[in-house]
């Protein structure tokens, strides 16, 4: 009864309170070739991206996904796709504005193709923040996602939703968590693998969401930091490959940290000094 009186005594003062659990598609083809993907290409799962997922479902089996009756996911197939098999018995509803970025003339091409494109190499001296062109800049893309995000979540609180499923990008993850979360990091300190994710607290005041208790699914290392710690006193494999799957260049030091580790398919060479940060999604 005391918590029942609470919690009409925050919803008279606009306050609201739900789990969130927020996952990151499997891989797709573009991800294994390294290749900027974002909102225009819409790509399915690769063979890798399936059994992705499928060891996901096992994985998180703790969670009862396998009981879920409605998940949110974007307008892409590969988040569908990946919904569909960690969520197998879920209703999906796609939700507009959490899409991936749009990274407009750069779309299905990699880093490695462009080190002489003009557009690109002016993209990666603005650190990455400057419009794609014929896309969106980091900032617009930013800005999308955390209003879809804060539509999503309010319309949910006031259908009476307690718990929140989503399938969406990396990109998307990073913008909300790095806007909204408590614990302040970084945008690229919140990236994750193709399949990985996190469970949050997410209070709602005045429509506006705040994330507490920000919790790996799985106990993998994600921040940039703790990553690069692990790898360079530890080779761990496991977190070289999140590098990997996030496509971040990180310096030189880190590239021939990679390379001395003997990584297949190592993140490109930066280029402009260290300066690119950029994620392939």
């Amino acid at each position: 009864m005391m918590a029942a009186n609470v919690d009409i005594a925050e919803r008279q003062k606009g306050i609201s309170r739900l789990e969130l659990y927020l996952v990151r598609h499997g891989q797709t083809p573009g991800n294994a070739e390294r290749r900027y993907v974002g909102s225009k290409d819409d790509q399915p799962l690769s063979d890798d991206g399936r059994s992705q997922a499928q060891r996901a479902a096992q994985d998180y089996a703790c969670y009862g996904f396998d009981a879920v009756t409605s998940v949110y996911v974007t307008n892409l197939k590969r988040t569908q796709e990946t919904a569909s098999i960690i969520f197998p018995n879920a209703r999906q509803v796609v939700s507009e504005g959490i899409e991936e970025m749009d990274f407009g003339v750069f779309t299905g091409r990699s880093a490695d193709e462009m080190v002489d494109d003009a557009q690109y190499r002016a993209w990666v001296d603005s650190y990455c923040e400057d419009i794609c062109p014929g896309g969106e800049s980091k900032a617009q893309f930013n800005a999308r996602v955390c209003q879809g995000m804060e539509t999503l979540l309010n319309d949910a609180a006031r259908r009476g939703e307690k718990r929140v499923y989503i399938v969406a990008h990396g990109g998307t993850i990073m913008a909300f968590l790095s806007k909204y979360a408590v614990e302040k990091r970084g945008y690229y300190d919140w990236i994750v693998g193709n399949c990985d994710g996190y469970r949050m607290q997410i209070t709602l005041e005045e429509g506006k969401p705040q994330a507490d208790d920000v919790t790996l699914l799985r106990q993998k290392v994600a921040g940039v930091a703790p990553v690069v710690a692990a790898a360079a006193h530890e080779g761990d494999a496991a977190a070289l490959d999140i590098l990997r799957q996030a496509g971040q260049c990180l310096g030189d030091q880190m590239n021939a940290l990679i390379r001395r580790h003997k990584v297949p398919q190592p993140v490109p060479l930066t280029i402009s000094g260290g300066a690119y940060k950029g994620h392939i999604a």
